[in-house]
């Protein structure tokens, strides 16, 4: 929380474990997808031929690491605004958003838990409960760092904490959320109706 410390840090933080686990849950993606198209072309006669189909192994692991870190850069954004916004205004708290912004990146650190998950998954598919088990674990961590942050930063209680962190976004997610699938509704009801 110290004053006039960079962004670099949180950012790189972010980066690098979104990143390595989005990369990860990629290999995972090439290999199902090999897979389904190498028996697909089995069924129907060679028409792809899994040599071909190489540039998959490196090509969807970048893809979904591209769009993953550029989708969760954003959303730190705008998660710490939404927390930040309810801690400040709703609950009259003393933090500022670039503190609060730093310290939402240093809590990637307990990302940690479900880039092992997911090793233990590629190394052996049979170990996906613990993928599992360290994600849930991770999930749980995330959110009470997240609240330790918002109460140290803002200097409020642990209860408007966990409602500024964790239920003030999950609110305008199901808003938000909601709305868009209106939306889709009514497009295809429109289209099709």
């Amino acid at each position: 929380m110290e004053e006039g410390k960079d962004f670099g840090e949180p950012i790189l933080l972010l980066i690098t474990f979104f990143g390595v686990e989005a990369a990860l849950i990629g290999v995972i993606l090439a290999r199902i997808l090999f897979v389904f198209l190498s028996g697909l072309s089995r069924l129907f006669g060679g028409f792809i031929q899994p040599a071909s189909l190489t540039f998959l192994y490196w090509a969807i692991p970048i893809g979904v690491t591209i769009v993953t870190v550029t989708v969760i850069l954003i959303g730190w954004i705008i998660l710490v605004g939404l927390t930040h916004l309810s801690a400040k205004y709703f609950f009259k708290g003393l933090g500022s958003f670039d503190q609060l912004l730093k310290l939402y990146g240093y809590s990637s650190i307990v990302l940690f838990l479900p880039i092992l998950g997911t090793i233990f998954f590629i190394i052996d598919s049979k170990l996906f409960i613990f993928t599992l088990i360290l994600t849930f674990i991770a999930i749980f961590w995330l959110v009470i760092v997240w609240v330790a942050a918002v109460e140290l930063c803002h200097k409020i209680d642990s209860g408007k904490a966990f409602f500024s962190a964790f239920v003030m976004p999950l609110i305008v997610c199901l808003i938000v959320g909601s709305g868009l699938w209106f939306s889709i509704l009514t497009i295809i009801g429109g289209i099709f109706g």
